[in-house]
């Protein structure tokens, strides 16, 4: 499982939200839903962790305040879900 931070913002330029994960650089994802830019970051992980090891380079060690994975932040989306109206 990848413990990496993830940081989650909506981008009213790109109308999508935007999954971003600094300690992998330049590693990011979007998605027209939270859930949507969360998936697909998640395969921009792995990915990024694949090429950085067949060029050889070194994969940063997680530095996130509580060790954040996607897991917890799934879980702490789902609740957010269930606590808020969208407002279109």
């Amino acid at each position: 499982m990848l413990r990496y931070e993830i940081i989650m913002y909506w981008s009213q330029e790109d109308e999508a939200f935007i999954a971003e994960v600094p300690e992998l650089a330049g590693c990011a994802a979007d998605g027209a839903t939270y859930q949507e830019a969360l998936t697909n970051v998640e395969v921009v992980m792995e990915e990024w962790m694949e090429t950085a090891q067949a060029l050889g380079r070194p994969i940063p060690e997680t530095k996130g305040k509580e060790g954040f994975c996607s897991f917890c932040l799934r879980e702490l989306y789902q609740e957010v879900e269930d606590r808020i109206e969208w407002i279109e």
